[in-house]
């Protein structure tokens, strides 16, 4: 992506020219992020696995203080879809203002912002930031990668449940709760 071209996506807040492109600048994977936080108007729709989700908390802690202020400042709705476990809990806890919901070993990252534009992280070593993005404003799109979360945001366990979950999960009485009619139907067949 040429500086041109962001800076127009920029000054249309993402709306023109559409685009689909990989970015391999990471000062310019940075610079989306960050303009995306800062002009989101009423919801980001988040998908992160577990590389994405050490890179953010190592290196981009400035956008998640920023996506605080916006959720409480503006309103602004962030759904966050990742996979909860005891080691990322502090992290996770200390979103206050994002609706987490927990999927296991769930391996991909995006996200969404207004339904305007959509942008993956793309990580080819996991110890390292990420080596490519892939960014979008194709309505087309935009429109089945937004189903796509709005499915696995159905299916994903809310957060409560899923501290329920690790809380009792060294307890005997262990506790799952499971959503998905496959992992139910799996369940049952282990059981008989």
């Amino acid at each position: 992506m040429d500086d041109i071209v962001l800076q127009q996506l920029k000054e249309s807040k993402f709306q023109y020219p559409e685009i689909t492109q990989v970015i391999f600048a990471p000062e310019k994977m940075f610079e989306i992020g960050l303009f995306a936080l800062t002009n989101v108007k009423y919801r980001f729709d988040i998908v992160w696995d577990r590389p994405m989700l050490e890179f953010v908390w190592n290196y981009f802690k400035e956008g998640i203080d920023l996506a605080e202020k916006q959720a409480k400042d503006r309103n602004v709705k962030f759904r966050l879809i990742t996979e909860v476990t005891k080691e990322n809990l502090e992290y996770l806890n200390s979103l206050k203002h994002h609706e987490i919901r927990h999927i296991n070993s769930i391996r991909t990252n995006f996200a969404i912002m207004d339904e305007t534009s959509y942008m993956v992280q793309i990580f080819h070593k996991e110890d390292e930031p990420p080596s490519q993005a892939f960014f979008s404003n194709s309505k087309l799109l935009l429109g089945s990668q937004q189903e796509l979360f709005n499915r696995l945001w159905d299916i994903a366990t809310p957060l409560p449940y899923r501290l329920k979950e690790i809380e009792y999960q060294d307890k005997l009485n262990y506790l799952r709760i499971i959503t998905d009619q496959n992992d139910i139907r799996n369940e049952i067949i282990s059981l008989v």
